[in-house]
């Protein structure tokens, strides 16, 4: 079984060329490239809206981001719904910040980890989707990766998608 990862803006931004530059650290790029091409890192639409949110401070990884659009996904009808549930079921509304632009987009990273594959979705129904994010789980604060506990989503950082993958440079 292949994980496909669900990279959210925090873990984009954690790796961005202007940190990482693409010409020193060749293998890490192409290591992403692979995992592009072999359909196992997606995001959503909101991520790349939220990136482009960083212009003129990571110019770099919004450049990236553009060249490989078909990760972002769009919004779906499963998705909305799924977002309605995790808003209004779980009492999970401060994953949603009504004070910015895509404030959004925390629980639509999450609602991609649930959502059922379909022929629309494209990938695999053998594939364990895991959620990657920079945020860290403080006590019952309404993060990503204290949403995913509760849903039972694996959520890992960048590094550790890194270390399972074997990658080392």
């Amino acid at each position: 079984m292949n994980n496909i990862y669900i990279i959210d803006t925090s873990s984009f931004i954690k790796i961005e060329p202007e940190s990482y530059p693409t010409d020193i650290f060749v293998s890490m790029w192409n290591y992403l490239e692979d995992l592009i091409e072999k359909g196992r890192i997606i995001s959503h639409i909101k991520v790349l809206e939220q990136l482009k949110e960083y212009e003129g401070k990571k110019r770099g990884i919004i450049v990236w981001a553009e060249k490989h659009k078909d990760i972002f996904k769009q919004i779906t009808p499963s998705q909305v719904n799924i977002v309605r549930e995790i808003i209004n079921t779980d009492n999970f509304k401060a994953l949603i910040n009504t004070d910015k632009p895509n404030g959004d987009t925390d629980v639509f990273i999450i609602a991609l980890a649930l959502e059922k594959p379909t022929q629309e979705t494209l990938y695999s129904f053998n594939s364990k989707k895991i959620v990657v994010s920079e945020e860290k789980e403080h006590g019952d604060k309404i993060k990503i990766p204290f949403v995913c506990k509760h849903y039972k989503i694996e959520c890992i950082d960048i590094f550790e998608m890194f270390r399972r993958e074997g990658w080392k440079w």
